[in-house]
């Protein structure tokens, strides 16, 4: 057993020594566009405390003084818990001033841990979950990755510390381990705030656990039914569920081990075993049998009835005139603002995003705060999506009647709202960690502030009364949810409503007149809607299985809401004589669970808990000097080749080496990423010559990049004389190339403008030096925008894309060379099923200064699937172009034609695809023995017919059919294909072939 296991040891390391020595560094921006752009608009500061160094905008120095206060507490507590010590260094935060609405911890090679935490969160989700959007609560929800990512011991260890940050052996874990282990530990570290633990987080997961299914998919980051990703709902649970059986340190040595491991993709349920005694899939099971022990399911009461499913996510509306609006998305349902009269017709459904240029709402979108005027004509919501530089959101105001979508504000950083009369808008908006209420003037330009809150203290669900005195919110402050009311003019709190408890939140309140409220308030082990009057006592409407919300009035005195079932959300309804028998029961049974506090006896709006400031090292402006000369990655370069690499092993000659490199690959960048460069050099002590390169990224304009690339690569090799021949001859090549590059975004669409020189020399023994040369500029750009489900994927598509370049002799290439492309890609959805979807392209290519009998652009390939076999075999390939350097080629796919190349200087070719997914969404929390988790997402049966028109101007045509299975081993997307197709013409050929790609679908 030693033996096999020192083997094994030597195996692995000897391929370990291989990648580090023959790895280049790679060079580029630290950060995302829109991150860089913040980084490089705001006066930026460093301030160091003990453990953390905070980048910020210098305006938010007292917010980064709380951050800074409350992380260090989260970190000195969790690395109390941890099995060994170290590596101890600062931790290095980044506070951008941007409309991010998500925070992570980043750890790739090159490229120093970090953590990144927004100035501001504006999202409802975070309200939507029980999570109080403070950056004090998310900032230690990172600090738990960070903890755990970052300790690596062992030969790892070793290699970060000598090589530069690598790698790190918990990427072998899957997400919801990470997820789970950080969302555990929110309310752990900030006491009572954060989602494991809150009666929401808890009723949305036993809902799905029940009316969905439990199981080890469900864990899984590829799973679409879970709306809020199982890896953070059901992964926190089953967290819970280990520390509460078998107790919290054995979870810190589990993550000691696996931060020690040296195969740490595989093996990791063996790792669980031998820390809990079982491996992964007898802990979920006993994880799942434990659930339905403790949590019997429950029904829906009699009185409670459903009139339709939402979906996934839902939103609720209602004006006074009876109309109602959903927003709602679901797995087979694109996302859309529904409108409906009282009588239940459907008066308007608008789908978001935008498709067609002109787009008002651009890419990536999600809403919230809906409100319908009175007279029910018009619908105002906050829209969060793609600016022109970086994520926005806008209050948009949607015309009923005409389905028109205006923008009222821009770029207004809104968290909620309602309308204030008839003529304004009262905006919540976040500023840093304050909110800011604002008066929007709908019929003019005459916006004022009117009040703003303590900072910490977060807001949701804006309702202002009828009389337009009073606003109702759900006011968050750390672990205390409560529905405030305040003075519309002054934000004076006038009365605050709550249970009594830390994690037991009274939230979601609608005025139902100016007098009464109804709200959301959790009560014994689930969430139910009351009625409140402002002088009285509550009254509980509901007996909801689980959760209930967005309470609003329906016809006839209804009461309309959404319930929680499954995964998602049905609208349900208590009916008005229900409803007047739980006024009749009065308080019974409440025992005062939830009751007002008076403007005199109200807590105040407190904002944070108060914090120990911690002592500041030092705070000083920014310098773009910040780290930059320090090399982040630093790799040896050590490669020997030799000559007879080609040839049988029983002719392999006993030769030396003809290539000996031993160099070194640094990179490195200041910190927030201005300045990004890596260079890399070798000797050849061999050939007695040197190679090397280097680079160079700035973001300082951001979110315009530019960039410039020098390098060059010589070896030697040997090259058999004549194919099955076991003679060699040397061959010595010489490539070298230069570039520059220029790129931005307006919006989502891409812009890069690139200059290059491309140089490749060979010389074979006993032939002259064949010598080529490529220059010239390159400008790309590309259009794309559509709407889909998590079922069927993309459905509405509008795709345009078009590139030109041209290698010119006057620029020193070996040939005139213009090279155009264009594409146009249309998806649109089918009647009869949600999920199949028709793709239409059409594509030209055309290479300009060439003749097309030298073949120099080629139609055909596999592209990026690996054929495992093919029927007819595959036609040999066409040698490359002798007068483009090897690396250069001109290709154009065409689906039935893989395995020939059909040649000449241009193209148009048209392809027409039918879908139909089949769901599986199935998958294994480890696969067996030591293999990784599995996840198998959905079968595509497709039909396509395909054509191409060259300059021979005849035409190829084709048509089958392919079945793929799309699947993910550990991270890992992959589809296996197996396709047929007849040719219509070229002889009525019919092929088959196996494939496989991994990088995703097709």
């Amino acid at each position: 057993m030693n033996g096999w296991r020192n083997r094994v040891w030597r195996a692995w390391v000897m391929a370990l020594v291989l990648v580090l020595s023959g790895c280049a560094v790679s060079n580029g921006p630290r950060f995302s566009p829109e991150l860089q752009q913040s980084f490089a608009r705001e006066d930026m500061r460093r301030m160091d405390t003990e453990h953390l160094s905070l980048y910020y905008p210098a305006h938010r120095k007292a917010q980064t003084e709380r951050i800074a206060a409350q992380l260090e507490l989260c970190l000195n507590e969790l690395n109390a818990k941890v099995v060994r010590d170290g590596p101890w260094e600062r931790v290095p935060i980044f506070l951008p001033e941007v409309e991010f609405n998500n925070a992570y911890v980043s750890f790739s090679p090159g490229n120093d841990p970090h953590v990144l935490l927004p100035t501001s969160l504006t999202s409802g989700a975070f309200a939507g979950f029980g999570f109080t959007p403070s950056m004090l609560a998310v900032g230690c929800h990172e600090m738990v990755h960070w903890v755990h990512m970052t300790r690596v011991h062992g030969l790892y260890g070793g290699l970060n510390r000598v090589f530069g940050t690598w790698l790190t052996p918990h990427s072998g874990l899957d997400s919801w381990v990470f997820e789970g282990i950080a969302t555990y530990y929110e309310s752990k570290l900030v006491d009572d705030v954060g989602r494991h633990g809150s009666p929401v987080w808890e009723n949305i997961f036993l809902a799905g656990m029940y009316e969905g299914e439990l199981d080890g998919g469900r864990l899984s980051v590829f799973d679409r039914e879970v709306a809020n990703g199982g890896h953070y709902l059901v992964g926190s649970h089953f967290v819970a569920f280990l520390v509460e059986r078998y107790g919290e340190e054995k979870l810190w040595q589990l993550l000691d081990l696996q931060g020690r491991s040296w195969l740490f993709p595989v093996g990791v349920t063996t790792r669980f075993w031998w820390v809990y005694g079982k491996g992964l899939p007898g802990l979920f099971e006993d994880f799942a049998n434990e659930m339905r022990r403790q949590h019997p399911p429950r029904e829906r009461a009699l009185s409670q009835k459903r009139e339709r499913w939402l979906g996934r996510n839902a939103q609720l509306e209602v004006s006074p005139s009876g109309r109602w609006a959903t927003y709602v998305s679901g797995l087979d349902a694109r996302a859309a603002i529904e409108v409906y009269e009282a009588s239940g017709e459907r008066v308007l459904r608008r789908e978001l995003p935008d498709v067609l240029p002109g787009r008002t709402v651009v890419a990536g979108s999600s809403v919230d705060a809906l409100r319908l005027s009175d007279d029910g004509q018009m619908l105002y919501m906050l829209v969060r999506h793609q600016g022109l530089d970086a994520p926005r959101s806008s209050l948009m105001r949607l015309d009923v009647a005409s389905g028109d979508l205006e923008v009222v504000r821009d770029e207004v950083m809104g968290i909620s709202g309602d309308l204030l009369g008839e003529d304004a808008y009262l905006l919540a908006r976040a500023e840093g960690d304050q909110v800011v209420f604002e008066r929007v003037d709908l019929e003019g330009e005459s916006d004022r502030e009117l009040f703003r809150l303590e900072p910490g203290a977060f807001v949701a669900h804006v309702r202002v009364s009828p009389d337009g005195q009073k606003i109702a919110l759900t006011l968050m402050e750390d672990e205390r949810w409560r529905v405030a009311v305040l003075d519309a003019q002054s934000g004076a709190l006038l009365q605050a409503l709550g249970t009594g408890e830390a994690h037991s939140p009274a939230y979601d309140a609608y005025w139902v007149d100016a007098t009464t409220l109804w709200v959301s308030a959790a009560y014994g082990d689930r969430v139910d809607i009351f009625e409140m009057p402002l002088d009285g006592e509550a009254v509980r409407l509901t007996q909801a299985p689980y959760l209930a919300q967005s309470a609003r009035p329906g016809a006839s005195g209804d009461l309309r809401f959404l319930n929680r079932e499954g995964w998602g959300w049905s609208l349900d309804r208590v009916d008005a004589q229900a409803l007047e028998r739980a006024r009749a029961s009065g308080t019974a049974g409440l025992d005062g669970a939830l009751a007002w506090d008076d403007a005199a006896g109200a807590p105040e709006v407190r904002g944070y808990r108060e914090l120990e400031p911690v002592p500041i090292q030092s705070d000083a402006p920014y310098s773009a000097f910040d780290g930059l000369f320090v090399p982040r990655l630093r790799l040896p370069i050590v490669q020997l080749g030799v000559v007879n690499a080609l040839l049988p092993e029983a002719d392999r000659q006993d030769l030396p080496p003809v290539n000996g490199r031993l160099g070194l690959a640094l990179s490195g960048r200041d910190a927030l990423g201005f300045h990004n460069w890596a260079l890399s050099g070798a000797y050849d002590v061999v050939n007695d010559w040197w190679v090397g390169s280097a680079s160079y990224v700035n973001t300082q304009l951001a979110p315009l990049t530019w960039s410039i690339f020098v390098g060059s690569d010589r070896q030697v090799f040997g090259e058999q004389i004549e194919p099955g021949s076991t003679d060699l001859r040397r061959v010595e090549q010489l490539d070298e190339q230069v570039s520059l590059q220029v790129q931005r975004s307006f919006y989502d669409i891409p812009i890069a403008l690139s200059f290059s020189g491309l140089r490749h020399h060979i010389d074979r023994e006993g032939e002259a030096r064949d010598e080529r040369q490529l220059v010239g500029p390159r400008l790309a750009t590309g259009y794309a925008a559509g709407r889909g489900t998590s079922y069927g994927g993309t459905q509405w598509l509008f795709a345009l894309s078009g590139a030109g370049a041209y290698y010119g002799e006057a620029l020193g290439s070996d040939l005139d060379l213009g090279d155009v492309r264009a594409q146009l890609e249309v998806h649109t959805p089918l009647p009869l099923s949600k999920r199949h979807r028709l793709r239409f392209s059409a594509r030209y290519r055309q290479l300009l200064g060439v003749d097309p009998s030298e073949g120099v652009l080629r139609v055909g390939g596999f592209g990026s699937m690996i054929p495992f076999f093919a029927s007819p075999a595959l036609e040999d390939a066409l040698p490359a172009d002798d007068r483009l350097p090897p690396q250069v080629a001109f290709v154009e796919s065409l689906r039935g034609f893989e395995g020939v190349t059909l040649t000449g200087a241009r193209a148009a070719i048209g392809d027409l695809n039918y879908r139909y997914p089949l769901i599986v969404d199935q998958g294994v929390i480890s696969g067996p023995m030591v293999l990784p988790s599995a996840f198998f997402s959905q079968i595509n049966l497709e039909a396509f017919a395909s054509g191409a028109i060259l300059d021979d101007g005849n035409l190829h045509l084709a048509a089958g059919g392919s079945v793929d299975a799309q699947f993910y081993l550990w991270i890992l997307p992959m589809t296996l294909r197996y396709q047929y197709a007849r040719w219509l013409t070229d002889g009525g050929r019919h092929t088959h072939y196996v494939g496989l790609n991994i990088s995703g679908d097709l």
